[in-house]
């Protein structure tokens, strides 16, 4: 019995040395996505840097374009319920409890910043909303940053497609990844929500 419990034991601090390791090593996030000719997302998970050799690599490919017509995966949902009808039944208590989790989020998003840091994005294509207008506003966002970010780590090429909605884009990004860092702003978030509401 003692010698079960110490296998046991062993296993457990096992998996949580394990755990601890890999929050506490920084990952690569590497992304490519494509909407043409036929939709791609290739995602590479690398520790420490770009070149490191171990990897775990993700792959989703569909030859369906935008806009085009559905996969025969693509299943229909049925009508969800209304906002009203969901939230008919929250009491006072839990209205309380949605309010400290808004009062106390901006300050995990601001945790959670530090926690990923875009180390390349290159996007180029067009794109385009139902409605001209829109399209027009939503470009008048993007502009600015088309002349801020252009180096050889940042790109937005975006072109305006005022036909109706539309998204034909390629994307390249390096996204690194801490973890650990998660931990703080998360607990305080959790202090902050169901221990010590303020």
């Amino acid at each position: 019995m003692g010698t079960v419990l110490t296998v046991a034991g062993s296993l457990a601090l096992g998996i949580v040395g394990l755990a601890l390791l890999l929050l506490c090593v920084p990952w690569v996030v590497l992304i490519v996505a494509a909407t043409t000719p036929s939709r791609k997302l290739n995602v590479e998970l690398r520790p420490f840097a770009r070149g490191f050799p171990a990897r775990l690599r993700f792959d989703a490919l569909s030859g369906e374009r935008f806009g085009g017509e559905k996969s025969p995966m693509d299943v229909t949902k049925p009508d969800e319920p209304s906002a009203t009808k969901a939230t008919s039944g929250l009491g006072l208590r839990d209205c309380r409890g949605v309010s400290r989790m808004l009062h106390a989020a901006p300050r995990l998003l601001k945790g959670l910043l530090s926690v990923f840091r875009i180390e390349r994005l290159h996007v180029k294509g067009t794109a385009g909303l139902a409605d001209p207008a829109d399209t027009g506003q939503l470009f008048g966002a993007i502009l600015p940053l088309t002349y801020i970010l252009p180096t050889r780590r940042f790109s937005i090429d975006l072109q305006p497609d005022f036909n109706g909605p539309s998204l034909d884009c390629e994307v390249d990004a390096s996204i690194r990844v801490h973890p650990i860092r998660i931990i703080p702003p998360a607990l305080r978030f959790g202090w902050q929500v169901f221990v010590r509401p303020t």
